[in-house]
């Protein structure tokens, strides 16, 4: 697998394949590919782009007529009318059989469904067991450093047997702790279980908020999820929560789940706090340390940088992070005043970060 500071071959060897065809097209554009990937990447105005992602999103409209902002509906491709469809597979299975699946739906008879991924990704497994799917047949290129495309093709108007997607498109409930009720689904990250450490983020809110000069009149959860840490804080404390994401799965399950257990406030979909002009007395995050299959650790200063800007004078943040994420160094960079490890369980570190007055 190629270092997260390397080039993604499998996108590049996909990007290859889509100037071999022509016609209606549709390019896929999830977490395994980034804001800076899309702005290198270029596509003939037919070309209708879609993508679960608002930086995606917003690095492609400048320059491109047709992009697609959904939980990879495809509502803007005309179904049996596809020439070609080209994916990057995405780390969640239910989400890559979501997309294969669609993808046979949506192409003509004929048309190839275009799958480039790492050998570790499962993208063999993913094209074997579309076979049947499409009619029976697959060709594959293999790039340098391991990566790999298989071209599926439509050869029978008769579909085979869809591949299993966990009832990809429904929100379904999840534990239950108490009283508080969450829904979810495939295709947000860590959809189907309360994460380690947004419990523990969670067990040691009491405490950080006691810790405060003043009790806080705002509070963000920064990368919010399905909402956990939202609705949890949204019970404990008595103001409205603001709740951003940068994925619109994730901001739609945030704002049912505040909306079904009372919480008052606002769900924004958002590139880690990038469009968000307020300022918050008190934030939360259980930070994302990876993006797609690569660990990042830009993404962390990206999330610490973007809390130091988005405190209030004298705010502090609570994270919890990776015991290997090294958020005191990044926060001390950034210019935070206080940088304090709450607790360390050998998983999880919970650190508050204080911004000066």
């Amino acid at each position: 697998m190629a270092a997260p500071s390397d080039p993604d071959h499998a996108l590049s060897l996909l990007a290859e394949r889509y100037t071999e065809t022509q016609g209606k097209r549709i390019w896929v554009a999830d977490e395994n590919s980034s804001d800076t990937d899309a702005a290198s990447l270029r596509f003939d105005d037919g070309t209708l782009i879609v993508t679960n992602r608002i930086d995606i999103y917003h690095a492609h409209t400048p320059q491109h007529p047709l992009v697609e902002l959904s939980d990879f509906r495809f509502e803007r491709a005309p179904a049996g009318q596809i020439d070609a469809v080209f994916y990057r597979v995405s780390k969640e299975k239910p989400v890559a059989h979501h997309v294969i699946n669609s993808s046979n739906q949506l192409l003509k008879l004929g048309g190839s469904l275009f799958l480039a991924g790492y050998k570790g990704d499962g993208t063999r497994t993913y094209v074997d067991k579309a076979k049947q799917l499409f009619g029976g047949a697959a060709d594959w290129k293999k790039a340098k450093h391991g990566a790999y495309c298989g071209q599926l093709t439509k050869s029978s108007e008769t579909a085979g047997e869809q591949l299993e997607t966990q009832d990809y498109t429904r929100l379904r409930p999840i534990t239950e702790p108490g009283d508080v009720r969450f829904l979810s689904k495939p295709g947000i990250f860590g959809w189907n279980k309360i994460d380690e450490g947004s419990a523990l983020l969670i067990e040691g809110l009491p405490a950080f908020i006691g810790s405060l000069a003043r009790a806080p009149a705002s509070l963000l959860d920064l990368g919010c999820g399905f909402g956990y840490l939202a609705v949890m804080a949204g019970k404990l404390l008595e103001v409205p929560i603001t709740a951003t994401d940068n994925n619109i799965a994730a901001t739609a399950a945030c704002e049912r789940n505040m909306e079904i257990n009372g919480i008052e406030g606002a769900v924004l979909l958002d590139d880690c706090g990038t469009g968000i002009d307020s300022r918050f007395d008190a934030l939360l995050c259980n930070p994302p340390f990876h993006r797609g299959f690569s660990n990042e650790g830009e993404l962390t200063q990206r999330f610490t940088e973007a809390c130091r800007r988005l405190l209030a004078p004298g705010g502090a943040a609570l994270f919890v992070v990776n015991q290997f994420i090294p958020l005191e160094a990044v926060a001390r960079t950034a210019g935070f005043d206080g940088v304090d490890v709450l607790s360390n369980n050998r998983s999880f570190k919970l650190i508050r970060l204080e911004s000066g007055g």
